[in-house]
């Protein structure tokens, strides 16, 4: 399982139940996430959801595999998952801290270091069988989120 961390995950995952929806908005406002009253109020009615949707996704995209499909999309997913585009981009965001595509890359990219311990001798051949749609993409990724170019990703 992929571990994601955002100041939002941390908050949501890190408050009681029993926290009022006063304290919980002044609590994301410390935080800030958000300073916005009326996504303070949407997140705390619906975070049990939003958590609940990103832990389904993350269950899909392991057991279906639907990283490795280079055209996934976002309402893709949410159909696998059972929502609807809002609610899983919701979701992606807030409870995991990034966007879509940054969110499928990172199930790429653990797919594609699974591929260079098995010696898989090309990047082209690693970005192609991890869901990536050319080497480009799979070095931008690889570059955003190791911090260097796909050709040293099995050294990682």
């Amino acid at each position: 399982m992929i571990i994601f961390r955002s100041r939002l995950a941390v908050a949501l995952r890190g408050m009681a139940d029993s926290l009022e929806r006063k304290e919980f908005g002044q609590r994301l406002q410390e935080l800030e996430v958000f300073d916005d009253i009326h996504n303070v109020e949407v997140i705390y009615r619906r975070r049990d959801v939003l958590v609940e949707i990103a832990e389904r996704a993350d269950r899909v995209m392991e057991e279906k595999r639907l990283y490795l499909l280079s055209d996934l999309t976002l309402k893709k997913l949410a159909r696998e998952v059972g929502s609807n585009r809002t609610y899983m981009s919701r979701a992606i965001h807030l409870v995991r801290g990034m966007g879509f595509r940054q969110y499928v890359n990172l199930f790429r990219l653990k797919h594609a270091r699974e591929l260079c311990s098995g010696g898989y001798p090309s990047s082209l051949e690693v970005a192609l069988k991890s869901g990536f749609a050319d080497i480009r993409t799979f070095n931008k990724a690889t570059a955003e989120n190791y911090r260097q170019m796909g050709e040293e990703l099995s050294d990682l």
